[in-house]
């Protein structure tokens, strides 16, 4: 009987039978076994399924497959599944059809047909770019497991096993209701995230099915989720280790009821008291019945059970129902929460917290203290990771740049698995990034992540970087991240990273146009004109396509490595490109010094940077000391080191460099590494070995060199910290990378096992005495600037003296009475040019007690004096001498400083003006007694009331 006609006869004897009707794919392709096919088919035949059995061209040529095919399709041998066989797959499994997978990884052999035979290429087996299914396809969402003798539940075999496990995906914990899966491991390994059978529920959706051939007369307007199951064994080994059978018959009795839990238990796993909360599951029913069923919500406290509360639920076919109802805890104390399907035999559990890591206690946030950290008044030594959970990498982009502390992808099971096992390894700092911009839908995850870190002794530095970027920051936006969840109290955060990959970004290609209006304005009141700048450069100032003034880093600055003799042509353009950067250090100086004060302002507890990004040749501000003057420790990036060319000793040199530029702030080395897959953004191009489902042993042992290069070289550098790029392993999908130290199976590679035998060596703090051979650097004697100095001079001579190196400007230690007269590109000092020594920013200005910034107007009572508070920072070396330095006003007068002001300090002028007396825009500007302006002039116009 063919399959159409025996699900006809059990629907017409009892639509319930259908449940039960299977059929097996059976077709002569590569490597298929049809004895362990018919084995296969005997054992399921034995215990009341009904069994078809079904050509690859009966697959592929039916019509409304996830009926016609009955309950369940079983397709042994799938990797040998020919890849014309993915859009009916992908139909069967969208429209409600259930599928037990057996071996894998679907279409790895790449099997096609030519001249009527077939035909296998595995290398073509990853070729379907717009076919998808969780836990099956591609294979990088795979991984073979190491060979394994001892499982958990049901296998007992005599010999090890190799299967392939899926990578994790989420239990289905808590009640978001747009969660997009939920993993059901049912046959694991102790100790591992390895699982060798599973189910993985999808909330796939599928719209205009006509189901009428099943129930005569329905129609079904959607099918929302999808169930699919895997034995990652092949069928001709599978039935012949011992409790295999049991494992095989409850996985087809799983599929056969069809009813699961897709998420469940309360919206929020943190409350604080007195917090109603709502707690409820979303019921996947993949049956084309009604069903009427019983969720039984039980709460547990330490002393028993809270609540028990039993909802019905009727479930719609092939479709998603919710069902949910709110409580309050009764006391601040944990939770156990479990959501039961009790027919089913289907749970979920997950804990619910209080909150409670916050305090008012200043002393119970880190502080920096020199180049490292104090807690509770004693040193903190960080040993840091850059923290995604295990079962987050191999996500679909669209998945992951929501974050993994959305509402649909945070899973605290697997979150507090991956902290203790952290922890155990001596990991206490964690950094990670908040994605998307909907606090409600992240914060509530954070919260609860931060009680786990708190838990496991660790801190975070948290980058909210959609909130705080400084280049589009809003202050209302930021306090709406924080207050309403009082992110400001909480003890488990060390610090805000506040730019992502900043250094790099603001002035490349790509964005660096965009500050073209400021550039001019800066050039005219720097020089007086264009013109007169042109004098003092020596070249024409660049320009655009349509006459406008540009930055000149396009045309003197390479971004890829150039010959020597045509960077040296490149040199006529020194001058204006150290104007350039002098430009840019100090808009973003005043950027940053805006951003973070109000970061500040708003959260006192907490410390403040930004992560760098690589260093490049043409447009790197990540070595401005005009900015780490407002940050409280560096988080600089590794990528550019190489192991050949003298690779640590320019990282040995640059550390160096960033503790001078810095005042010795902490430096926290937080990504670096090379992927074990190759990379989009590196020279060693995305490669993935398809034939084994793994990178290529080559291009890991490449990686793990390179680990053990950089480790060694961060250690000896004497920075404070280090953290390769990343904890979990997987193969990203965005940019097909693995940099992951843990593997999906939950086992630490040997690249982790590197960093930490590495870690182990650790603080090694610089010396405070011995560094006795000066060396003097200047931005400005080349195009290439901190790239130029690090890359090549500070390379040698870091290869000749090491560490010994103290690095010095030719203004250290200089005092204002004594700068010479030489401007910006080591040109003469004309009186109309910036002061290559002397540089300031006014950070804050404030008239009676308001603040206002550069151009605004300020209305002013007619004879009525007003309190002006001018807030002013060094943003170079030389120290400012009380009585040498002062505040010119437009008025010619002139206010001596009373105290002096060291490297990159800080001063605040006061005086009373009758803004109504003055008649016209007010101007501030520094000058010294011999009569040098310099820095930023500050405008403020006035309008009578």
């Amino acid at each position: 009987m063919n399959v159409s006609a025996l699900i006809g006869e059990k629907m017409r004897a009892k639509p319930e039978n259908y449940l039960k009707t299977v059929s097996v794919l059976f077709d002569d392709l590569p490597g298929y076994d049809p004895a362990a096919a018919e084995e296969l088919c005997s054992l399921l035949d034995a215990h009341g399924y009904q069994v078809s059995k079904l050509s690859l061209e009966e697959l592929c040529s039916r019509y409304n497959n996830a009926f016609t095919l009955g309950g369940i399709l079983v397709i042994p041998h799938a990797s040998s599944l020919p890849l014309e066989a993915a859009p009916k797959l992908k139909a069967y499994c969208e429209e409600g059809g259930k599928m037990l997978v057996l071996g894998g990884p679907l279409f790895h052999d790449g099997v096609t047909r030519k001249d009527g035979r077939w035909t296998a290429d595995p290398e073509q087996g990853d070729s379907l770019t717009d076919f998808r299914i969780e836990g099956f396809y591609p294979s990088c969402k795979i991984f073979p497991a190491r060979e394994k003798l001892e499982f958990e539940h049901y296998l007992r075999p005599e010999v090890p096993v190799t299967f392939i496990a899926p990578c994790p995906r989420s239990s289905g914990a808590g009640f978001s209701g747009d969660k997009e899966n939920r993993y059901l491991p049912l046959e694991t390994v102790a100790g591992e995230r390895s699982s060798a059978a599973f189910i993985m529920l999808s909330a796939t959706r599928y719209r205009g099915m006509d189901n009428g051939g099943i129930l005569p007369g329905s129609v079904c307007g959607e099918v929302f989720g999808s169930v699919a199951a895997g034995i990652g064994i092949q069928e001709q080994r599978l039935l012949k280790i011992p409790g295999a059978d049991r494992l095989l018959l409850d996985v087809m009795e799983r599929l056969s009821r069809g009813i699961f839990l897709f998420e469940g238990g309360s919206e929020k796993f943190v409350f604080r008291k007195g917090e109603s909360l709502v707690f409820g599951a979303r019921v996947l029913n993949g049956t084309p019945f009604f069903r009427k069923l019983q969720v039984r919500f039980t709460i547990r406290s330490h002393s028993g059970t809270v609540i028990r509360k039993e909802l019905p639920v009727f479930a719609t076919e092939q479709n998603m129902t919710d069902v949910r109802f709110t409580w309050t805890p009764p006391e601040e104390e944990a939770y156990q929460v479990m959501v039961e399907l009790p027919q089913q035999g289907d749970s979920i559990v997950h804990e619910l917290l209080p909150i409670r890591q916050e305090s008012e206690k200043s002393g119970d946030f880190v502080r920096v203290k020199g180049r490292g950290f104090i807690l509770h008044g004693k040193p903190w030594d960080p040993v840091a990771a850059n923290y995604w959970p295990l079962y987050f990498p191999t996500l679909e982009r669209n998945v992951y740049f929501r974050g993994w502390l959305d509402r649909s992808t945070y899973d605290p099971g697997a979150v507090e698995s991956d902290l203790k096992d952290m922890s155990e390894r001596g990991i206490n700092l964690l950094l990670t990034r908040m994605e998307i911009n909907l606090p409600e839908r992240i914060m509530p995850q954070l919260q609860h992540f931060l009680e786990l870190c708190g838990r496991y002794g660790m801190k975070l530095i948290l980058a909210p970087v959609n909130w705080t970027n400084p280049l589009f920051y809003n202050s209302e936006n930021f306090e709406h991240l924080i207050r309403p969840w009082q992110l400001e109290k909480n003890t488990a955060l060390l610090g805000y990273d506040i730019a992502w990959e900043f250094g790099h970004r603001p002035l490349n290609v790509a964005y660096r146009h965009y500050w073209n209006r400021e550039w001019k304005a800066w050039i005219e009141e720097q020089y007086g004109s264009v013109a007169a700048a042109e004098a003092d450069w020596g070249v024409p100032a660049e320009r655009d396509d349509d006459g406008n003034l540009a930055n000149p880093l396009d045309r003197y600055v390479t971004f890829l490595p150039a010959a020597p003799e045509e960077v040296e042509k490149l040199q006529i353009g020194r001058v204006q490109t150290a104007a350039y950067r002098r430009f840019a250090d100090d808009m973003l100086s005043q950027i940053f010094a805006r951003v973070t004060a109000d970061i500040r302002r708003l959260d006192p507890n907490h410390l403040i940077s930004f992560r760098q990004g690589r260093l490049t040749r043409d447009h790197d501000i990540s070595h401005s000391a005009a900015i780490y003057k407002y940050l409280d420790f560096l988080l600089p990036e590794g990528y550019h080191i190489e192991k050949e060319s003298g690779g640590k000793a320019i990282l040995g040199f640059e550390e160096l460099y960033m503790h001078f530029l810095s005042g010795g702030k902490p430096s926290l080395w937080v990504e670096f590494g090379k992927s074990l897959c190759g990379t989009f953004f590196s020279k060693r191009k995305p490669r993935w070995d398809n034939k084994n489902c793994r990178p290529y042993p080559e291009d890991v042992q490449y990686a793990n060199d390179y680990m053990d290069f950089i480790c060694d070289a961060l250690v000896d550098a004497h920075v404070t910290c280090f953290a390769p790029w990343m904890w979990s392993g997987g193969r990203r999908m965005n940019e097909q990378s693995d940099y992951g130290l843990m593997g999906p199976d939950g086992l630490l590679r040997e690249n982790g096992k590197i960093f930490f035998r590495h870690v182990a060596r650790m603080p090694n703090p610089l010396p405070e005495t011995g560094r006795t051979q000066v060396f003097l650097v200047d931005c400005d004697v080349h195009t290439e600037a901190h790239y130029h100095i690090i890359f090549h001079e500070g390379r040698e001579a870091f290869e000749k003296y090491g560490d010994t190196l103290l690095i010095r400007t030719a203004a250290t230690g200089m005092k204002s009475s004594e700068v010479p007269a030489v401007a910006v590109g080591n040109v003469p000092y004309n009186g109309h040019n910036p002061h290559k020594y002397l540089n300031a920013f006014f950070h804050c200005v404030r008239i009676d007690g308001k603040e206002y910034v550069s151009g605004d107007t300020l209305e002013a009572a007619e004879g009525a004096p007003m309190f002006f508070e001018v807030a002013v920072s060094n943003l170079q070396e030389v120290r400012w001498l009380r009585g040498d330095i002062g505040l010119w006003r437009s008025d010619d007068v002139w206010i001596p400083l009373e105290t002096d002001v060291e490297r990159y300090g800080d001063s605040v002028f006061r005086f009373t003006l009758n803004p109504a007396e003055f008649g016209k825009p007010l101007l501030l500007r520094m000058k010294s007694r011999s009569g040098i302006l310099f820095g930023r002039t500050f405008c403020i116009q006035f309008r009578t009331r």
